[in-house]
């Protein structure tokens, strides 16, 4: 999922704001499509229940404190950035939700659709900073399910995955502007039920 355009510093207090009711604006618009058109033709010729279900929210800013912590030899992120606390409290103001879904061919017996799930997010996704003439800015880039892994065979069936994230910092003084990008994924996996009940793996 990519969360663009990318920002200027000439909008640098611009926040894009996502409430709960419109969460799943977040996904790429073909994903979406598939995910609010309902039943294929084929599906609907069928006696299929069919339903999307989200599991989270989930804090993006502690998954970033688990992955600096782990890199602390690479040192500041960038020119102008406030320290590590600062910004895992911030990005915390963004919530992630996976988005799935479930097909009954059984009254009883609920399992996964076939399709990949997605990841929406809710809250504030761009984030500024001045001080003494430097300026940050800092925005989720893209997220994605990765590793996707189900358990058919459970009862009820199960499914574990990661969150791939990038996240874009552009930090500038009067003179020059750097662009770094930091890649980490959600800590701990993410693990649930086709009931979107959470699951210990």
């Amino acid at each position: 999922m990519r969360l663009e355009p990318r920002p200027t510093f000439g909008a640098r207090d611009r926040v894009n704001n996502i409430n709960r009711r419109s969460a799943l604006a977040a996904i790429p618009a073909t994903a979406l499509g598939a995910l609010l058109a309902g039943p294929s033709r084929s599906a609907e010729e069928s006696t299929d229940k069919r339903e999307t279900f989200a599991v989270g929210p989930f804090a993006l800013g502690d998954w970033y404190k688990k992955y600096r912590l782990q890199n602390k030899e690479k040192g500041p992120l960038i020119n102008g950035a406030p320290d590590d606390d600062q910004i895992r409290e911030s990005l915390n103001a963004c919530q992630l939700y996976v988005i799935d879904g479930r097909v009954w061919t059984d009254r009883n017996k609920p399992r996964f659709e076939e399709t990949r799930p997605k990841v929406a997010a809710e809250g504030k996704l761009i984030y500024s900073w001045n001080k003494d003439e430097l300026t940050c800015l800092i925005w989720p880039k893209e997220m994605s399910a990765k590793d996707v892994r189900t358990d058919c065979d459970a009862n009820p069936p199960w499914r574990r995955l990661d969150i791939q994230i990038s996240i874009e910092i552009l930090g500038a003084d009067r003179n020059i502007s750097l662009t770094k990008v930091s890649n980490f994924v959600s800590d701990p996996v993410i693990a649930y039920d086709v009931n979107g009940n959470a699951r210990r793996i």
